[in-house]
């Protein structure tokens, strides 16, 4: 009995053996273009067989039979004899190198793996789920920009941090600001404080460059000796200053004073400068 399969490349519809299949599990190779296929995933109709059927015919084995008693064995015909006579040896397969190994098999297999449409659909659908995650993350990690850029989302933003554990902050960019100008000068000492203490004020304004609500960020003031080596250090919030919100408005500018008291010490050099820095703590 035999069957018949068509090649998916070029369209030929040809004839197999059964047991030929057992040999490598179903998997054959087209005569015409070599390409590597499921025979059984590829059979033909009817319809198909009797339109496209190879016209190649099946090579044939001929049957030899056992020479005759009567037959003469001379040198002259010694080789033909041995050469036709069948035999009844059974040729068994190395247990670790089975025909099933065969390379073209196990290439034909896994690309028919892939083409299958659950594992096609299981693929695009692990790609989108992977954009939605890497889009979560993306929107998670900027949370903080989108809500100052986007007023009308921020309460959405809020909701949505209330269910996973996370809050909304004003935006943090420390290149929006500018120091307009600055000044650290030698004060009047007020009631309650050292004779020995010298007060200075120091007065700033920043401009925030950006388009957006930027968080207020920390002062680092650092008092200088001549040599401008440091002498003290000292960090400042924007609240030390009166700045009671915690975002300066887009393009806006604030100035702020308030006054230090330094106690000076026999090791304490003489302050003659300042320094000063803006930083997110």
């Amino acid at each position: 009995m035999s069957l018949k399969t068509r090649c998916p490349a070029c369209d030929t519809v040809f004839k197999i053996v059964p047991d030929q299949l057992k040999v490598s599990q179903g998997w054959v190779r087209c005569g015409r273009c070599a390409e590597v296929f499921d025979a059984a995933a590829h059979a033909a109709t009817t319809a198909e067989a009797t339109d496209k059927t190879d016209p190649w015919q099946q090579a044939r084995v001929p049957e030899v039979g056992l020479p005759s008693e009567n037959v003469q064995i001379t040198p002259d015909n010694i080789a033909p004899q041995a050469i036709n006579t069948p035999t009844n040896v059974t040729f068994t397969p190395h247990p670790d190198k089975t025909e099933t190994d065969l390379s073209f098999v196990r290439v034909a297999k896994n690309k028919a793996f892939w083409l299958k449409r659950n594992v096609i659909t299981s693929l695009r659908a692990a790609c989108v789920a992977l954009a939605g995650l890497l889009f979560f993350q993306v929107v998670f990690s900027q949370r903080n920009h989108l809500a100052a850029a986007n007023p009308a989302i921020k309460t959405s933003f809020e909701s949505l941090c209330q269910a996973i554990g996370c809050k909304i902050e004003p935006f943090k960019n420390i290149d929006a600001f500018k120091i307009d100008s600055s000044s650290f000068q030698k004060a009047q000492t007020t009631a309650g404080e050292p004779a020995s203490a010298q007060v200075f004020a120091l007065k700033l304004t920043l401009k925030n460059s950006s388009d957006i609500p930027v968080a207020m960020p920390a002062v680092e003031l650092t008092l200088t000796e001549a040599g401008d080596k440091p002498v003290l250090r000292r960090v400042l919030l924007a609240k030390d200053f009166g700045f009671n919100s915690t975002a300066l408005a887009a393009n806006g500018d604030w100035t702020g004073e308030m006054k230090l008291a330094v106690t000076s010490n026999p090791d304490m050099p003489p302050v003659s400068g300042y320094r000063v820095f803006l930083f997110y703590p």
